[in-house]
């Protein structure tokens, strides 16, 4: 059988169809081979270029109520936010977890829907309200279709107005803090770091102190919240934000309405007076059973308004703001001591920081001290190279030219703006100061703030591992338990 259907095939293969067109003796005709691009050197790279940002179109409508719009044509959404110029240093008193709290429930009932009620409304209107206390502002946001404002507007009064604090959710709440303050956090890496250079950098009883109040959250009283809500309402300067694509007649016929006896006249108010540690600290928390050490630096920066700020943001890009940063590349590429290593700049109107964390094999922390420190050295030694800055530049112009991209993304740039009084010509020009920094304006400005400067440390790991790492560094430190680090107990600025 197998011999037959082989001859068949070799039959049929050999005998050619009567209609078959002839063949060609000297093949298709080939097509002449097109140059492509010149790959030979990587293509130069384009001028970033800041795109145009709306002005925000301020009506003063009364003394203590500001309306701020901000255009952003083509977006279907709209947020207004209601920005109560206090907050928890102006109204929390002694306690400020009560006014923490007050944040966290606001948004949570009213007198006329329940907790299910109001988030059925949210769902059908595709609205969404919500509250976040701060240290010198309070905000209710409110996202809603631009096409009717109507239903969100008038949720937001309600939610304002005559919210309802349930005793349940003040309870569930008190619950999670006090376990995250007095269990979870003292185990947690990150945590323990975060907490103890917050702790380290600002003494207790300071306003910009973010110092757990563990007694506050345990006698928490749904007294406290009402007052709160009550004083807020009846002393503070309220500026409003309409980020979305309306103009500001549709903004005075249909939102101010709804603000109706909302904002008292005052002032917002002033940050708080701030001076950085003038010694250096390490502190070393001993959490055994991880087999990893966590670890992180702090040291002063400049504040929001101080010349060396445009070049500090630069350096503080290209030392850990990105994947191809300088920390990153040699602590993960090279030495692969870490998954990654970042840092950040933050920096007030009063304050500036500038933070370096990152997390390692518990045998390997000494190496990466080492390293950060050489870097640092380095950085100050001999500043940013040209491809740094320019590469930071381009970073700034991209965050820059996305602020219009989302609703939040403007709101949230815009809100900025709004509390620390710039207009957006003010922030263009923040913007351009960052392509005058030359590679010897950058190594003038990490000189200054880091050499021979204050440095804080908070080390976690197993002690036993460490400790012999850290002499060999000829580093001094003071082992605490994690509770105390997160509480800030007898943790802060060594004394003058």
């Amino acid at each position: 059988m197998i011999a037959l259907l082989l001859a068949g095939l070799a039959l049929s293969a050999d005998v050619a169809p009567d209609d078959a067109p002839p063949l060609e003796e000297d093949g298709p005709e080939l097509v002449a081979e097109v140059a492509g691009p010149d790959r030979s050197a990587p293509p130069p790279v384009a001028a970033a270029t800041p795109l145009p940002q709306p002005a925000m179109e301020v009506d003063a409508v009364r003394p203590g109520l500001d309306v701020v719009l901000v255009r952003t044509p083509g977006l279907r959404k709209a947020r207004i936010s209601l920005m109560f110029r206090r907050g928890s240093n102006q109204l929390g008193g002694v306690h400020p977890a009560s006014y923490d709290a007050f944040g966290w429930v606001w948004d949570q009932a009213t007198k006329r829907r329940s907790g299910d009620d109001l988030a059925v409304y949210e769902d059908k209107n595709e609205i969404d309200v919500w509250s976040v206390s701060g240290a010198d502002t309070t905000t209710v946001h409110l996202d809603t279709p631009t096409d009717d404002l109507g239903p969100g507007l008038s949720l937001l009064r309600e939610v304002v107005v005559e919210p309802r604090f349930v005793g349940k959710d003040l309870k569930l709440i008190r619950e999670n803090r006090l376990r995250w303050y007095l269990v979870e956090s003292s185990t947690d890496g990150g945590a323990l770091i975060q907490g103890g250079l917050d702790n380290l950098w600002v003494p207790e009883g300071h306003p910009l102190s973010d110092r757990p109040d563990v007694v506050g959250w345990r006698d928490l009283k749904k007294k406290d919240v009402i007052r709160h809500h009550r004083e807020l309402l009846a002393e503070a300067p309220l500026t409003v934000l309409v980020v979305g694509d309306m103009d500001m007649d549709r903004v005075r016929a249909e939102v101010v309405p709804a603000l109706d006896g909302l904002g008292v006249a005052g002032e917002p108010p002033k940050p708080p007076a701030f001076t950085p540690p003038k010694t250096s600290q390490v502190i070393g928390v001993d959490l055994y059973g991880t087999g990893r050490a966590s670890i992180g630096l702090r040291m002063a920066a400049p504040t929001l308004d101080d010349p060396d700020a445009p070049a500090f943001r630069l350096i503080d890009h290209a030392m850990g703001g990105h994947f191809l940063s300088r920390l990153n590349a040699d602590l993960r590429e090279v030495r692969g001591l870490t998954y990654g290593i970042d840092s950040s700049f933050g920096s007030g109107q009063s304050l500036g920081a500038w933070t370096i964390m990152t997390e390692v094999r518990l045998e390997d922390a000494g190496e990466a001290i080492g390293a950060i420190d050489e870097q640092l050295t380095q950085l100050a030694a001999d500043g940013l190279t040209e491809n740094e800055l320019g590469d930071g530049v381009r970073a700034r112009i991209s965050g820059w030219n996305a602020t219009l991209q989302t609703t939040d993304r403007a709101s949230t740039v815009y809100g900025s703006r709004v509390r620390l009084g710039w207009s957006t010509a003010d922030a263009r020009e923040r913007l351009d100061a960052y392509a005058e920094v030359t590679p010897a304006r950058s190594q003038e400005v990490a000189r200054r703030w880091i050499e021979d400067q204050p440095r804080a440390w908070v080390i976690v790991g197993e002690r036993s591992a460490l400790q012999p790492q850290l002499d060999a560094l000829d580093m001094e430190v003071t082992w605490l338990p994690g509770e105390l680090v997160i509480l800030g107990a007898g943790v802060g600025p060594v004394a003058e």
